[in-house]
């Protein structure tokens, strides 16, 4: 198993996992494509219903955006991931490594979207070799920023795959309201994989 990829953002889970169960890759970050295999969880109910575009962003309505992550096919669909992160997203992730040791890695929209993809081939072929998946993602908390412009959504999100790895990743996203569709404008993470 390749536990030694940097991995990305909880929003896109299905990109870590491919780190961890698919392609080896240095700690010096600089092989990153099927490091985000974990956060590919991104289906987005909420970004489908486009409300106006002047309305303002409610915790209702960001919990709602989150809905499909709870379920483990949503792990698998690179391209759900992909049209959840705004045009300039950017994401900060900090992952812990089962050794001890840690790699930060910032990303943009197109690497994200790259890395989901690649992830998604590299999971669904781990996943035809061992037990099923074990999956939650909790919204912890909501903070709706001045006018409902933006919100922040603090989350923790967990995969793991029996006898082989655990991911759990801990961040906070930023949401804005893009094009009429709510988005996920910056997402900063850690993240710890344990071989099990």
């Amino acid at each position: 198993m390749a536990s030694r990829a940097a991995t990305a953002c909880g929003l896109v889970l299905m990109l870590a996992l491919a780190a961890c169960t698919g392609d080896p890759a240095s700690h010096d970050g600089s092989r990153d494509t099927a490091a985000q295999a974990a956060a590919g969880r991104a289906a987005v109910a909420g970004s489908d219903a486009a409300p106006a575009a002047s309305a303002a962003l409610t915790e209702a309505e960001v919990r709602a955006f989150y809905a499909p992550l709870d379920a483990i096919e949503g792990a698998l669909d690179a391209e759900r991931a992909c049209g959840m992160l705004a045009r300039a997203f950017e994401g900060r992730f900090e992952t812990r490594h089962p050794d001890g040791s840690t790699t930060t890695r910032v990303v943009g929209r197109d690497q994200t979207c790259n890395d989901a993809r690649a992830g998604a081939v590299t999971l669904r072929s781990a996943l035809e070799k061992g037990p099923p998946p074990e999956g939650s993602h909790v919204i912890e908390s909501v903070t709706i920023g001045p006018g409902g412009a933006s919100a922040e959504a603090r989350y923790v999100q967990r995969f793991a795959l029996p006898g082989r790895l655990e991911i759990v990743v801990r961040g906070t996203d930023t949401l804005v309201r893009e094009d009429g569709r709510l988005l996920v404008l910056r997402s900063v993470g850690r993240e710890t994989i344990r071989d099990h």
